[in-house]
């Protein structure tokens, strides 16, 4: 299944990435420009060039919080440093389960 293989690629990449850049475990939007980088890295300038052309191959931002998610809850690797990182997460997370309940049931 193509999903499959795409989500095992965009987690090598952010357990890669995890390991590597510190600051990846405790912001999530440094985490999927490294991801995306990764995937679109054009030359030696360090420039992130994204056309609509590659869209339809770039992993979404959901699917590359889900994998770090998976790895720092679930695996407990390369946790966030920033306790404070942790505690707003655990917040988020009691907050969609209580606000979206009735519409989607038990989830996350």
């Amino acid at each position: 299944m193509q999903n499959e293989k795409e989500i095992a690629r965009v987690k090598k990449f952010v357990l890669e990435i995890l390991e590597d850049q510190t600051r990846a475990r405790n912001d999530d939007k440094f985490l999927t420009f490294k991801v995306l980088q990764k995937f679109l890295y054009q030359g030696g300038s360090g420039a992130l060039a994204i056309s609509l052309d590659d869209l339809p191959n770039l992993p979404t931002f959901e699917t590359v919080t889900r994998c770090r998610a998976r790895i720092q809850n679930v695996e407990g690797l390369f946790l966030p440093t920033n306790p404070e990182v942790r505690k707003r997460r655990k917040q988020r997370q009691s907050y969609f389960q209580h606000e979206f309940a009735d519409t989607f049931g038990p989830f996350i």
